[in-house]
């Protein structure tokens, strides 16, 4: 009913389905913006608001070249698995706790006991949470173990330590509450799951079908949780069923959950840009967490206006191509997205199946991806070499005799899926040098990208500007970006004394307030 209007009271319904109080500005308790979810779903458009060099092209087709043809669902591998033997692994596993030890008894810049401190609980609140696959139902129920890299300290091997989690909540439904679910028209959704979003802790939103491309995106096996690779673990198919389920031997989504939400999860700028370090880490795992509480919270308001959805927490997928398919970003050299309001300072995309209507979002093009032949900073700035620094993107893989970082055997077809033109990165070099270095993370090529930069100050909006209408200036915008200091923090006063100086270095809430 798209005219329906609850006779609930506004306070009482808006606090049931998690939007109580979101007003604008300074709009008083009498005053409410909006009184309901059909006022609420007018305030704004379908898409994303972009600046006016942003340009839409059709969907499906983004600015990385695709044959479709080529591609195909990827079996789930892990990088650490499955290219080394056990030595290999019980010696990384070591080098890992060494040099972590080693860096806070030195009280090493950005890997201080105060870095590794506020880094470690951020991420035990992901891994307590690992199940948040199956949306409201799964939050419901007991969660199985979720697991944290580790060694026996008796042994000496490599394994992987139990984490339980704990059931949260129940969720309030439109049948509980007495009324009907809310019905939209797909473009009165668009705009209220972007309020929803943003009211969640989310940014950027866009929509797509499950349909011939996307389901290509969704990996073909999991393991016990939907996280973790496992090439002989359990199929993700899906079924006409109304409701997701999983199986010991299966995931299922429901067919009818056949339209796509695709939100996108911030990381804070300045700690970001100290990479790598566990202090560029810590804004990394608390992203992730925030992750945790908006997948909760998100997930029971779909579910608090009548909707099914099958997704996000740590589905079996590679989020990052529904963030360029649904047109919130480019896809760069670093395989990262790259966004027109932050560049790749996205920490996570999630992604929800649902049959919640909804109108598909096309890909953008401003620039970016033609900027990365021209720059390569985050090449530059790789400590594992695991970015390609030539200039033209390329169908071919990583090669299989690639030594980098010395795998027991190197399998690239388990991280560089075959169908789209690319820079293929070396991602078990990647994760090689996170557990090697001991700081169990990187981030350099994020730090060091050209568009990593704060909007407040125009001249980036100019540079950005040009970038989108001609490649000419690109060679020198990205020179300038490197003779002006920016990329990794140079700052030794920022690195030495952080955690002394909150005012100066951690605005309240991560509001930086200077250009």
């Amino acid at each position: 009913m798209s005219a329906f209007h609850s006779t609930l009271s506004r306070r009482d319904f808006m606090k049931a389905v998690g939007l109580a109080g979101a007003g604008i500005g300074a709009a008083s308790a009498a005053s409410p913006v909006f009184h309901d979810l059909d006022e609420a779903s007018q305030i704004g458009g379908v898409a994303e608001k972009r600046p006016w060099y942003v340009r839409e092209l059709e969907y499906a087709k983004p600015t990385v070249e695709i044959d479709w043809n080529m591609i195909q669902r990827q079996t789930h591998y892990n990088n650490w698995e499955d290219h080394l033997d056990q030595t290999e692994k019980d010696n990384r596993a070591h080098m890992y706790y060494d040099n972590t030890k080693k860096m806070v008894l030195e009280n090493n810049p950005g890997n201080t006991m105060f870095d590794v401190a506020i880094r470690h609980p951020a991420w035990t609140a992901v891994r307590r949470n690992m199940d948040y696959f199956f949306g409201v139902e799964g939050i419901m129920k007991d969660t199985p173990p979720g697991f944290e890299m580790g060694f026996d300290p008796e042994s000496g091997h490599c394994m992987m330590s139990p984490v339980w989690a704990t059931d949260l909540f129940g969720i309030i439904t439109p049948g509980n509450m007495g009324v009907p679910r809310w019905e939209g028209t797909p473009e009165q959704n668009a705009a209220l799951i972007r309020m929803a979003a943003r009211w969640c802790g989310g940014a950027e939103v866009g929509y797509l079908k499950a349909d011939e491309y996307t389901k290509k995106l969704v990996h073909k096996t999991c393991g016990i949780l939907p996280i973790l690779a496992d090439k002989n673990g359990r199929e993700v198919v899906w079924e006409n069923v109304d409701q997701p389920y999983e199986t010991d031997k299966k995931l299922v989504i429901p067919e009818k959950c056949d339209n796509i939400i695709v939100v996108t999860i911030r990381e804070e700028r300045n700690p970001a840009l100290m990479a790598p370090s566990y202090r560029a880490d810590a804004t990394t795992a608390k992203s992730y967490a925030r992750s945790i509480a908006f997948d909760i919270h998100f997930r029971g308001f779909l579910h608090a206006i009548g909707y099914t959805s099958a997704g996000s927490g740590w589905g079996p997928w590679n989020n990052v191509p529904f963030g360029v398919l649904s047109g919130i970003g480019e896809l760069g050299r670093m395989r990262g997205q790259i966004t027109p309001s932050c560049g790749p300072l996205i920490r996570k995309v999630e992604v929800f199946f649902t049959d919640l209507p909804l109108p598909p979002t096309n890909p953008i093009d401003f620039g970016a991806n033609r900027f990365c032949r021209d720059c390569g900073l985050c090449a530059k700035a790789c400590p594992a070499s695991a970015i390609p620094t030539f200039r033209e993107p390329t169908y071919d893989i990583t090669p299989a005799d690639d030594a980098n970082s010395n795998p027991t055997k190197l399998h690239p077809e388990y991280f560089n899926l075959s169908g789209k033109k690319v820079w293929p990165n070396n991602d078990f070099a990647c994760h090689n040098f996170w557990v090697t270095s001991g700081k169990h993370g990187c981030a350099a090529c994020v730090a060091s990208c050209v568009f990593s930069k704060d909007i407040k100050s125009s001249i980036h909006e100019v540079v950005k500007g040009v970038v989108s209408q001609t490649g000419m200036f690109n060679g020198f915008f990205a020179n300038m970006d490197h003779a002006f200091g920016y990329g990794i923090v140079s700052d030794q006063d920022m690195w030495n004394n952080f955690w002394f100086e909150p005012d100066k270095y951690w605005p309240l809430e991560g509001i930086d307030t200077n250009l």
